[in-house]
């Protein structure tokens, strides 16, 4: 009976290693092929129980703060005995870890744990690390309950398990770090592949910020967290142009966003003037003088984008982890630079392309507003085939629409000109071809519905090397109307003229009268009235003779006008040393200098000449200070077909918000109890230069004199 029961416990335990032995087979097949770890390590505690069948097994992972927490376990008995004893080995791993776990498995054959509390599960444990990088990732823990030793069967099949799952993990490990780096290879080659996209497919919206931002987001997206920056020269000043990311240093950013200065920004300035890409592996922030601002940053580059072999600016990448520039880093930075420059390149060569298409546009659009805005028939005509293509207001002035004209100069010389003026047309035509001359020629038009409307054109020829005409090209503008405003404003102002004339001259006989009478009253009675009749006797006369000069001086101001003489070539010198000799009078009694430089021949009427002069030269002796004789000096200088002529004085000045004023009637700064006067002088002198095509205007500063200045065409 006995040795029944031992060759049946003989073979069992056969059985079992056989069983065992077949699993341990298959794990160790299996290890050869694995890509996961958490499968292996299922398939491998399928081979401990036979070995160990009162333990718990374990495969324990850092769980944070030094912690282990078991991922994948097994063990027999009850669950909620095989879980306190899960927790207690999660202790014992913690513990063994903190101990400083060697390199090769831990067998303990007595094991207290972490602390020396009786009634532990386990009577000994073993610990196998499983390591990458030199560093521990996992656990494979054992905690057996019986009290035998670790015999070496036991420690060997550990072991073998260890080892197996150790070469396993760091073949999974290699392979993920090859998946990994050929994810990003791939991904590299991807941001490549769309950067050489968009270099090649420019788009006319795609400037250089534009590009170098996306050349700054591909390098960025291959490498640590990191800034791109890019450098344009101003100058001697670095301008921050594109930024992409964060520089992590508000002093840094207000100090790169004001410019930095061209020789102390050595990380530019190597790159820029070497055209070479500048690595720094360990940035060293004395490079260019930032070390307040720059000590987070560990590692730079710095390439110069060239654009058709000229440095356009300095394309910057800077990490917050150290890095070594690699092979690879540096091909791909270097190529995404190359492309960029020629992207640059490109974009700026279709830019200049489409500023000069949309100037040319803008133009055209604005051409044709003018002259649709305008009303005005714009022709182009061909001499060589008389073909004539017509735009802007053709119908509005012919009364035509444009594709019931003929398209040839028979549309004009045989409908649309007045017949009195076709012989005029033809001749005038004829001549400016023979004297190349512009066209110019006013006309009556004779529109489709028989109505007449007069008309300006002005043609412009263009000409080939021998001279012989290619194109006229020109506008036709209906004037009828300005012509009746003009008529009727020359009307007009004849007629106020007439009056001003009229009333001005009715007006000198009862200020006469007023006047006479005064003085008589004053002379025969004036014992008999008292001072306050006396003082309104004299308001009386001094007020009669100040309207008697506002008459003369309107008579004045409408004989500018009325009065004209013919503008002929006249000696400035001599009307100015009349207009002197007349005032010797006042220039003496002020002790006054009035002087002139060498004045020119001028076309002018010679009486108004003489009448500009004096006024401006009477009014500079007027203002005068008090604290300093007079001094009046008239000089001239040419400006192109004109004379510019200069009256400047040492008197009051002029502040500047009075500067147009004074030139209006009857404007006065003064009151007439400090200066005599009418205000209607200036006005008088501006209405005499503008009939000579000329303009009137002042230079001034109070206290320092006043200069004013006119213009008169040179004869």
């Amino acid at each position: 009976m006995t040795h029944a029961l031992e060759r049946a416990e003989n073979a069992r335990r056969l059985e079992e290693e056989r069983g065992a032995l077949a699993a341990f087979a298959a794990f160790t097949e299996a290890v050869s092929e694995a890509t996961d770890v958490p499968a292996l390590v299922r398939l491998a505690f399928s081979v401990l129980p036979t070995r160990f069948p009162r333990a718990v097994v374990g495969y324990f992972e850092p769980a944070g703060e030094g912690a282990w927490k078991a991922v994948h376990v097994t063990g027999r008995g009850p669950e909620r005995e095989v879980r306190e004893h899960v927790t207690t080995l999660e202790q014992d791993v913690t513990g063994a870890v903190r101990a400083g776990l060697s390199r090769d498995a831990l067998f303990v054959d007595d094991w207290a744990g972490e602390d020396d509390a009786g009634g532990r599960p386990f009577g000994k444990v073993a610990f196998y690390p499983l390591r990458s990088d030199g560093e521990v990732r996992a656990v494979l823990a054992f905690g057996v309950r019986d009290l035998r030793r670790w015999g070496d069967r036991d420690r060997a099949l550990v072991g073998a398990i260890g080892r197996s799952l150790q070469l396993a993990f760091e073949r999974i490990a290699t392979t993920s770090v090859h998946a990994r780096q050929n994810a990003e290879l791939a991904a590299r080659t991807r941001a490549l592949e769309a950067f050489a996209a968009l270099s090649r497919d420019l788009s006319t919206s795609s400037g250089t910020p534009a590009l170098v931002r996306t050349a700054q987001e591909v390098v960025l997206s291959l490498l640590p967290p990191g800034y791109g920056v890019f450098y344009e020269l101003d100058g001697d000043t670095w301008r921050l142009t594109v930024q992409t990311g964060d520089l992590r240093n508000d002093a840094l950013q207000a100090a790169v966003d004001r410019g930095l200065p061209y020789a102390s920004a050595r990380t530019l300035v190597i790159p820029w003037e070497s055209r070479q890409a500048f690595y720094q592996d360990e940035y060293d922030i004395t490079t260019d003088n930032l070390q307040e601002f720059a000590s987070h940053i560990t590692t730079t580059a710095a390439l110069p984008v060239l654009a058709g072999g000229t440095p356009v600016g300095v394309f910057v990448v800077g990490l917050f982890d150290t890095r070594r520039w690699s092979e690879v880093d540096r091909a791909i930075l270097e190529g995404v630079v190359r492309s960029l420059g020629i992207a640059v390149e490109g974009a700026r060569g279709a830019a200049e392309l489409v500023e000069r298409t949309r100037e040319v546009q803008t133009w055209r659009e604005r051409y044709e507003v003018a002259v649709r805005g305008s009303g005005h028939l714009l022709y182009d005509w061909d001499p060589v085939t008389d073909h004539i293509v017509y735009g802007g207001a053709v119908e509005e002035i012919t009364g035509y629409a444009e594709d019931e004209l003929q398209g040839n100069l028979a549309d004009w010389t045989d409908h649309l000109i007045h017949p009195d003026d076709r012989p005029h047309f033809a001749a005038e035509i004829a001549r400016v071809i023979e004297t190349h001359d512009e066209f110019h020629l006013p006309f009556r038009v004779v529109r489709r519905d028989g109505s007449v409307r007069l008309v300006e054109d002005d043609g412009f020829f263009r000409r080939d090397a021998a001279r012989n005409v290619t194109r006229m090209v020109g506008l036709v503008k209906d004037v009828t109307e300005r012509e009746r405003t003009l008529e009727a404003l020359r009307r007009s102002n004849s007629e106020l003229e007439q009056f001003a004339n009229v009333a001005s001259h009715d007006l000198q006989a009862p200020i006469r009268a007023v006047t006479s009478f005064a003085d008589a009253v004053s002379r025969r009675y004036g014992d008999a009235l008292d001072e306050r009749g006396q003082a309104y006797l004299r308001q009386i006369v001094e007020n009669g003779e100040h309207m008697k000069r506002l008459v003369d001086d309107l008579l004045t101001y409408a004989r500018v006008s009325r009065e004209q003489h013919p503008m002929v070539p006249t000696d400035a010198n001599e009307v100015f040393d009349m207009v002197v000799r007349r005032l010797g009078p006042d220039v003496e009694a002020l002790g006054a200098s009035v002087t002139r430089g060498g004045l020119p021949v001028v076309l002018a009427d010679a009486q108004q000449l003489d009448q500009l002069l004096q006024n401006l030269v009477s009014n500079a002796l007027k203002y005068h200070r008090e604290d300093a004789a007079p001094e009046v000096r008239v000089t001239a200088r040419r400006e192109g077909t004109f004379w510019r002529f200069a009256v400047a004085d040492n008197g009051l000045g002029i502040e500047p918000q009075y500067f147009d004023r004074i030139f209006g009637m009857f404007q006065r700064l003064h009151g007439r109890g400090q200066y005599e006067g009418t205000g209607i002088g200036l006005a008088v002198c501006r209405r005499i230069v503008q009939r000579h095509g000329g303009r009137l205007w002042v230079e001034s500063e109070p206290g320092r004199g006043s200069t004013f200045l006119f213009t008169l065409p040179s004869a």
